[in-house]
Formats: structure tokens, sequence, C-alpha cells
């Protein structure tokens, strides 16, 4: 498997990796604390600009029998907003609570990419600052069959498909959004799926990463979901790796 790290690919050794560790809910005296201490950081960190947010939003509403891209949906029970509505209104919060401007990047693919950028055009991007809405788009990778074939489009092209959420922070550097975030001064990021309404966008307790040593990414999740994000730490060094799948793959769980 190869991780890209910078400007360099290379190839890490899967045998080696092993399990992210995992901070539950806190309820001992100490893990209040920590996570008390977790959210003071990550709140300075909003509030001195330094905390972006990607959401990854490149899939199509079929499997919802909705027509469009999946953060267009409609999922409030009342008013009906859409996933981005609801997610681009919790931003514009954040921002006013905590004084700053939060940058929101949004990885689309090459189906819907047109359809998002002008369902925000639309909306005026919710009453976010356009200057803080960026786009782009996710990459493809070839189609190989279970036995680890490709798969042939044509006479001169291999079929391929987006490749998901694992390559979202690829794309986001190839698009050279990455460097517009640091040349902001953005040193965190939060990560969203767009369809999980339930996502508390830019939480501060989840920004700081320092709260488990040697950790560089920190993921929300709850147990038992069959759909995951596999993530992987690679001991002595300061790497991690996410690979998506559609399917639990219980020797790496």
């Amino acid at each position: 498997m190869l991780l890209f790290e910078g400007r360099i690919e290379r190839s890490l050794d899967l045998k080696s990796m092993g399990p992210a560790p995992i901070v539950a809910i806190p309820r001992e005296a100490a893990e209040i604390a920590r996570r008390l201490e977790a959210r003071r950081v990550g709140e300075a960190l909003l509030r001195e600009g330094k905390a972006g947010v990607l959401i990854v939003a490149g899939g199509q509403g079929s499997r919802l029998g909705f027509n469009g891209p999946k953060g267009m949906f409609p999922v409030s029970p009342v008013r009906g907003k859409t996933l981005f509505r609801l997610f681009c209104e919790s931003l514009k919060a954040a921002s006013l609570l905590y004084g700053a401007r939060i940058p929101l990047v949004i990885m689309t693919s090459r189906e819907n990419d047109s359809d998002t950028r002008t369902y925000f055009e639309s909306n005026g991007y919710f009453d976010l600052d356009r200057q803080d809405v960026h786009f782009f788009e996710q990459g493809m990778a070839p189609t190989i069959t279970p036995g680890g074939a490709l798969i042939v489009k044509d006479e001169t092209h291999l079929f391929t498909n987006p490749d998901g959420h694992g390559g979202s922070l690829k794309g986001l550097h190839d698009s050279g959004l990455l460097d517009h975030l640091i040349s902001r001064g953005v040193s965190d990021i939060f990560y969203c799926q767009v369809d999980n309404p339930l996502a508390k966008i830019a939480d501060p307790a989840n920004l700081d990463v320092a709260v488990i040593p040697g950790i560089h990414v920190i993921i929300s999740f709850a147990p038992g979901v069959r759909r995951i994000d596999l993530v992987v730490v690679n001991p002595g060094h300061a790497e991690l790796c996410g690979k998506h799948f559609t399917e639990s793959l219980p020797q790496f769980l």
C-alpha cells in the first residue's frame, strides 16, 4: 500500500500496522478533565482561525431515492432542510460563537461537482463568506475484480471509479487547497461525511489531537456500524493511513 506523505509516495508494510488507540466517552474524573482540556485547546484553535472543515460529498442520493447530490437531500423533519444547509448553518453558528472565519472545503465528484457548486451559489452559500467556501473533485482509481484484475473500459482506457473517502486527503493536496489552508494559518481540519447529519461540525473537543500523545488524527464514531473508514497507525512513525470500505474486515478489527 502507498501512503501519500507530503510530495512523496512510498510503500508501507501493512503487517507492522495496528488499530489506532480508542478513547471512550469520559466517565472517570481524570477522563472528564482531559476532555475539558481538549475542548479548551480546540476552542482556542477556532478563535485563532487555525481550524477548517472538510466535508466529503462526492456521492449521489440514489440510495435515498433522490436524484441529485446527496448533500442536497432534505433531512430535517419540519422545515425540510438539506444536509448541506444543516452543516453550513452549524458552521456559521460556530464562526459567530468563536468570532473567527472557518474555511469550508467540500469534496465533490465528477458526477455532482457542477450541481453542488450551482446549489451553493443559488443559495448564497448559506450566509457563509464566499471566500471561505471551496470545492475540489475527488480522484479516480482503476476498478479491480475480487481476484485483483483490472477491468478494461475500451481499447485504450481502464474502467475507473471515484477513489472514495480514503482519497480525500490526497485530493485536498492535489487541488492546491491544502496549501491554501496552510497559508491562511489553518493547522487542524475537522472532517465529516455529508451523510452524517448528527455530526457536530467543528467540535472543539475533537480538534485537539494532543489529547493522545503521538496521534495526529482523531475520529469520532459509534460502534456497531457496518460501513467503516479503517484507520491504522504505523508504529514508530508519525504516519496514519485511511482506507474506505463498504464492508467490515474482521481481520483488521
